[in-house]
């Protein structure tokens, strides 16, 4: 058991708390979509996106804390309102994900969720897609 003392400072009123933490046996799993958690795309774009997963390190893991050696493997979905767009294994099992602009819909806002998972461990992620819909094309000549 190990104990975490905490001081938070506002003008003109102190406070100490301390809790009691347990250290895992196992180190957690963290796993992020690089960029922003809601993007948008135009329509007839494809999708790409990168998925980061490990365990933290630090002197506190067993061993001097090189964070997790196992395996991290990754695990895609894609869905929205349309349903679930199909998703090949290779394509799926990969820390990126490449979507064809054929497989998505204008106008249509997907759900892109990556798991990441070792031996011992399991984290997810998710990030909101929007596709939006082509620009309108006015034909025709000025009118004054």
């Amino acid at each position: 058991m190990a104990s975490i003392i905490c001081q938070a400072i506002w003008p003109g009123r102190a406070a100490v708390a301390t809790a009691t933490a347990r250290k895992a046996e196992t180190p957690a799993l963290g796993v992020i979509i690089t960029g922003p958690a809601s993007l948008s795309i135009l329509s007839g774009a494809p999708l790409s996106l990168e998925a980061l997963g490990g365990s933290p390190s630090g002197s506190c893991l067993p061993g001097g804390g090189s964070g997790t050696t196992d395996a991290v493997t990754f695990e895609w979905s894609v869905s929205g309102e349309s349903g679930t767009v199909a998703l090949t294994a290779d394509v799926a099992a990969r820390p990126t994900l490449a979507v064809a602009a054929s497989e998505l819909r204008a106008g249509s806002t997907y759900l892109v969720t990556v798991a990441a998972s070792t031996a011992a461990a399991a984290a997810t992620a998710t990030v909101d897609v929007t596709v939006l819909a082509p620009p309108l094309a006015v034909v025709g000549r000025d009118r004054q």
